[in-house]
């Protein structure tokens, strides 16, 4: 009896597999294409555009736009006629086109400008301190940097070896 009962439990696993073979299969892909680079890259983007939301009121922000010329063009002598750019930023101290690349660390990016309040003050205080107990990496802009933020974020981004073109 206990034979028979092996029999069909073994008969019963090998039926279960066959039945779930294309799901295990389908779900093997979706997991493939979770972990691939294509799927860092478009996290790495909504990650970018969520932290474009914080800019001021002043700032427009356009995601993900193809552009195709006239005619074709030579970038770093190849032909071009399209392109994808990833974010455009428009404010008051320029247009900035931005491409996202998903780099193996954090870095992040706060705007201050109202230091001059004492509570603003004490709370800034207390974020840069989050931000170096916990060993993560920040960018600070102030207002004069936004003033002239075509030269002043390389420079901070330099900082922790991003350079910019």
């Amino acid at each position: 009896m206990t034979r028979c009962l092996a029999g069909l439990r073994a008969t019963a696993d090998v039926e279960a597999e066959r039945r779930t073979a294309a799901e295990r299969r389908c779900l093997d892909e979706v997991l493939t294409i979770l972990e691939s680079k294509e799927m860092e890259g478009m996290r790495a983007e909504v990650e970018v555009a969520q932290e474009l939301r914080r800019l001021p009121d002043e700032y427009h922000v356009l995601h993900h736009l193809q552009l195709e010329a006239r005619h074709f063009l030579r970038c770093d002598g190849e032909p071009l006629q399209f392109a994808e750019v990833d974010h455009v930023v428009v404010g008051p101290t320029g247009i900035y086109l931005l491409k996202t690349r998903c780099w193996g660390g954090r870095l992040y990016v706060e705007h201050w400008g109202m230091e001059k309040d004492p509570k603003y003050a004490e709370r800034k205080a207390m974020k840069v301190a989050v931000y170096a107990r916990h060993g993560l990496q920040l960018v600070e802009l102030t207002e004069d940097d936004f003033a002239n933020l075509d030269e002043a974020l390389p420079w901070k981004l330099l900082k922790f070896g991003i350079e910019c073109d």
